[in-house]
């Protein structure tokens, strides 16, 4: 029952965010759940300072009759998160509110050089300095740290198994990160917690299939159907950066000869000419094809510094109608999340806490 009831929780909680402002009323029609359940579990938001309750509207636009609905909507200033995106080349740490506002933001070098706890801790510095810059509100409120990470994660027990082109030993990050900050963290590959954005903020709201497909400086995919996000085994994500497209290609850091990021990471591309460069983004667009031929998603979205850069956003659309069965320039683009896209992963991992009440 207790699972239950958190994931009616959940549910609530989503449903609130995608509306902006809904009533108890509108919540229980929308999502199938009894208004007695729907009141209760909203009564404990209010409790917890989780929701606000705002204006109230006639039952019937444009009537007299009826009881009026009192619309409630999500607290946004009430829970604050130190939100941390470690990528191959840098790492960009930001405390900010529930809807990715960042009250501070920094961005420090990846060091792949020292032992991982040791970056580790040159990150919980720079952390505790920027939450000492904040007013004392911010201070108080700040609730949980978030980590996102490329490769392999274990979320349940806080740890980087694998972290391509990084650390390649399994690290302690949300240990180690706590006994130095004295906040609770979590952790999650990098391309999910971005999905997980995606599902709060953007695309996730139309109720899609949605295929997330980061590009730069690696190739990371994740898919997400309304608000479930489909994972492998221990939830890894779908690994399209370590597609085999050339069995005698060059080894890649997975220790697999001819993967994709061989051809189109931002070393790879670095060293080919205007031709290689074509034809290896040309091996992208029919890897991204024949994986959409799988998950037959409705939307691909694409993000990161590579997929940003106009010269090659424009080479892998143009190779994309080639072999994306109904293709449009609509139906794969680059995310509208781009302003925030640096620190929004690793945000919407700690709201996902928040919102399962765990």
């Amino acid at each position: 029952m207790e699972q239950v009831k958190l994931q009616n929780r959940s549910v609530i909680l989503h449903c609130i965010n995608d509306a902006g402002s809904i009533s108890r009323k509108d919540i229980a029609e929308k999502t199938g759940l009894t208004a007695a359940a729907v009141t209760l579990i909203c009564n404990e938001f209010l409790r917890d300072k989780l929701i606000i309750e705002g204006e109230s509207v006639k039952k019937e636009i444009g009537s007299g009759a009826g009881r009026r609905k009192v619309l409630i909507s999500i607290d946004y200033k009430s829970n604050y998160f130190v939100a941390i995106s470690i990528e191959t080349d840098r790492t960009v740490i930001a405390i900010t509110d529930m809807q990715g506002n960042p009250s501070k933001i920094e961005t420090i070098e990846t060091n792949k050089n020292c032992p991982p706890e040791e970056f580790l801790n040159s990150i919980s510095d720079c952390a505790k300095k920027m939450i000492s810059e904040c007013d004392q509100e911010i201070k108080e409120k700040i609730s949980l740290g978030a980590v996102s990470i490329p490769g392999i994660v274990d979320a349940e027990k806080g740890k980087s198994l694998q972290a391509y082109g990084i650390w390649n030993e399994e690290v302690d990050v949300c240990k180690i990160l706590k006994e130095k900050t004295g906040i609770d963290f979590v952790i999650e590959n990098n391309v999910i917690a971005f999905a997980r954005a995606e599902q709060i903020f953007a695309t996730g709201k139309y109720k899609e299939n949605v295929l997330v497909i980061k590009w730069g400086p690696g190739v990371g995919a994740a898919n997400f159907v309304e608000n479930q996000i489909y994972t492998g085994f221990r939830g890894r994500p779908a690994e399209l950066g370590h597609f085999i497209v050339d069995p005698n290609g060059e080894q890649c850091v997975c220790g697999q000869r001819g993967c994709l990021e061989t051809f189109v990471s931002a070393k790879a591309l670095s060293q080919k000419n205007e031709q290689e460069t074509a034809e290896a983004i040309d091996k992208f667009a029919i890897t991204i094809a024949n994986l959409a031929r799988v998950l037959t998603p409705d939307r691909v979205i694409l993000y990161g510094e590579l997929a940003k850069d106009e010269k090659y956003q424009s080479l892998l659309k143009e190779s994309a109608k080639k072999y994306y069965r109904n293709y449009t320039d609509k139906k794969m683009r680059y995310t509208k999340l781009e302003d925030c896209e640096d620190y929004i992963g690793p945000v919407s991992v700690a709201i996902d806490v928040i919102f399962q009440g765990k």
